[in-house]
């Protein structure tokens, strides 16, 4: 989807999946390894060199895409040329695919685990718009960000002097008493406004409304062509990363199908993958 928004004619999926996966890898760990870091440096020079060559060659809608827009604004000296550039293709391409598989991913996870909130979507697809939300809040794909403090400040009897790095726990605020009511149960119909996943201010996320288009437009499908969906294997196989909150895989069966080895994928679901049994 945020291919086909940047205009990109031409996508290899399993070259970009192995990109997402390496910066993700890199980002997400506390302290990465030399091979963590030597992957993800080697994934975003070719992330660079592709956008070098599509911008070049003109492989992308022209005037439609974000990419045209970005090459637009380069060329009317809004931002520059070469680095800058291509720092906001890459990042654009990164961010609007890694966090939103995993959202997707646990969303599915958690409706299936609390089988009546799929029960209750089913029979009420209105409740869509508000349990995106709800799931979001749930279980953030994103567990924290980082700030560097602007002034000395005293928090809760800590201490914070200017150009402190603080780690706010997204994870956490989207669990707090004092704004959710019942924090820890999963209600579909939860009306609080949006949690913190996407940051707020100037630093919120631009590819928001996007997310949670997503989110909708694949549970209505789902609930659509498979409304007895299980959960195939008993065994959660979530990523390893104190930043991202996602899975390896996601193995699921409509039920009463007899189950065929399952394909497993880190990427978008198609009416293909719907059609033939992949999900996640």
């Amino acid at each position: 989807m945020i291919a086909k928004l940047l205009g990109l004619s031409h996508v290899d999926q399993s070259e970009f999946l192995t990109w997402s996966a390496d910066l993700a890898t890199f980002i997400g760990a506390g302290f990465p390894d030399e091979d963590q870091t030597q992957r993800a440096l080697r994934s975003i020079v070719e992330m660079g060199r592709y956008f070098e060559s599509v911008i070049r060659d003109r492989r992308y809608s022209e005037g439609e895409g974000l990419l045209g827009v970005l090459v637009n604004a380069q060329q009317s000296g809004q931002i520059k040329e070469g680095p800058e550039l291509l720092a906001q293709c890459a990042m654009l391409l990164f961010a609007g695919h890694e966090t939103t598989r995993h959202l997707l991913g646990t969303a599915v996870y958690w409706l299936l685990r609390h089988r009546r909130t799929w029960e209750a979507l089913k029979s009420d697809h209105s409740l869509l718009k508000s349990a995106a939300r709800e799931l979001l809040r749930w279980d953030s794909p994103v567990q924290y960000t980082g700030r560097r403090a602007n002034c000395d400040f005293s928090l809760y009897g800590m201490q914070i002097r200017r150009g402190d790095l603080v780690l706010p726990l997204i994870g956490a605020a989207n669990r707090d008493p004092e704004r959710y009511e019942d924090p820890d149960e999963l209600r579909l119909d939860r009306q609080v406004g949006m949690p913190l996943s996407f940051g707020s201010g100037p630093h919120v996320c631009i590819g928001a409304t996007l997310t949670l288009m997503e989110v909708e437009a694949t549970i209505a499908a789902l609930l659509r062509r498979w409304p007895d969906l299980q959960i195939a294997e008993e065994q959660d196989d979530w990523i390893a990363s104190p930043l991202y909150r996602g899975f390896v895989s996601l193995p699921l069966w409509p039920k009463g199908i007899v189950q065929r080895p399952v394909a497993r994928a880190a990427g978008c679901v198609s009416d293909s993958d719907l059609d033939c049994g992949l999900v996640y």
